[in-house]
């Protein structure tokens, strides 16, 4: 049993062994409404898309908005859905923080 609005996330690739390889990680939202959808996928594309790294468990990472899509799932009905995807690189310290 799960409550309505939720956003889960799922990485999609890039879980190799390599630290500082790209990962597609993809959020799927589930609202109530059609509006309510809008708003959050707004948020979180706001909240990734950015000109400077974002840090995300103590690592900064560009994130760069791949795409989404609609979702619809047999458990999920009479609920709008959809699945953003991002692609996040970390950032090695040196990089990010101008050391050589």
């Amino acid at each position: 049993n799960w409550s309505v609005p939720c956003i889960e996330y799922d990485t999609i690739s890039g879980v190799e062994n390599e630290l500082w390889a790209p990962q597609v990680i993809q959020f799927n939202v589930y609202t109530e409404s059609m509006g309510d959808l809008r708003t959050a996928e707004r948020q979180i594309r706001r909240l990734f898309e950015q000109e400077l790294p974002v840090r995300i468990g103590g690592v900064y990472m560009w994130a760069m908005y791949i795409d989404a899509a609609n979702l619809e799932g047999p458990d999920r009905q009479g609920y709008y859905a959809r699945g953003l995807r991002f692609e996040f690189s970390p950032l090695r310290e040196r990089i990010a923080f101008g050391r050589s």
